[in-house]
């Protein structure tokens, strides 16, 4: 499992952001769920969406383009534990 980059960082494929919540398109296709997006999927250590997955070849890239993916953290960074 990868550690979420800081807010702003280069994504890495980490997931932290769809396990904590669903973008605007998952709730469209899926309804308002709680926990993680059920598009999500796990392969070879790394996360991936899987809406961008089933999308047809054409239309991948402009999906991709519009959640983000890959652009960089858009993430909160999580509150550090108190001690």
């Amino acid at each position: 499992m990868l550690l979420k980059p800081k807010f702003g960082e280069r994504c890495n494929g980490c997931g932290w952001c769809c396990e904590q919540e669903q973008c605007l398109i998952s709730v469209e296709m899926f309804g308002k769920e709680p926990g993680a997006c059920r598009a999500l999927q796990y392969a070879d250590g790394r996360t991936y969406c899987g809406l961008v997955r089933m999308a047809s070849p054409d239309l991948q890239p402009s999906l991709a383009f519009l959640l983000g993916l890959g652009m960089g953290c858009d993430a909160d960074d999580p509150e550090p534990p108190s001690i």
